[in-house]
């Protein structure tokens, strides 16, 4: 977890190890990023399709218009589903990825410990807290990120659709 009292320089230094760890999965990850923008434009485009099919019922829009309007809006709701499929497939792939070579790396760090070290703590422990504390960032990396992403971006393009609708 960062620590908010620790100076910036040493919780920027953690973030960057973090990102080495997700840098071979780099494509993946650009992949899961590009699902997540289609997560968000297909969020902010379906009401916006509702709202057109609302205003061609209210002008008394032809039947035709408006089949085209609601397939529009069937394919939109398809694309955010696959997406949204995508993402979580593919960002579950880069967090297990991930972990796994975190563990690793801890793994081969601990080879260098002395005999003694390992005489003073049980074996259990230190596996239990290797576990625990790798398996604490798989849905970090997996969920945390992309709620933190798509919430971010659909509040800012409702914010943009917002001030078009009603200029300040």
């Amino acid at each position: 977890m960062l620590n908010p009292d620790r100076p910036r320089k040493a919780r920027m230094g953690r973030i960057r190890l973090l990102l080495q760890f997700v840098r071979p999965y780099r494509g993946t990850a650009l992949a899961v990023l590009l699902a997540v923008l289609t997560v968000a434009a297909t969020g902010l485009l379906g009401p916006w399709l509702i709202g057109e099919i609302v205003r061609r019922i209210e002008a008394g829009g032809s039947a035709g218009g408006l089949a085209g309007v609601a397939g529009l809006l069937a394919g939109v709701a398809l694309l955010r589903s696959l997406a949204t499929g995508a993402v979580f497939h593919l960002s579950h792939v880069v967090a297990f990825s991930t972990v796994r070579d975190m563990r690793n790396a801890v793994q081969a760090r601990l080879q260098l410990f002395s005999p003694a070290y390992f005489a003073a703590r049980s074996s259990g422990d230190l596996v239990s807290r290797i576990m625990r504390d790798t398996e604490e960032m798989e849905p970090l990396l997996a969920d945390a990120v992309y709620g933190f992403v798509v919430s971010t971006l659909i509040g800012l393009g409702v914010f943009i659709v917002l001030l078009t609708i009603s200029p300040l």
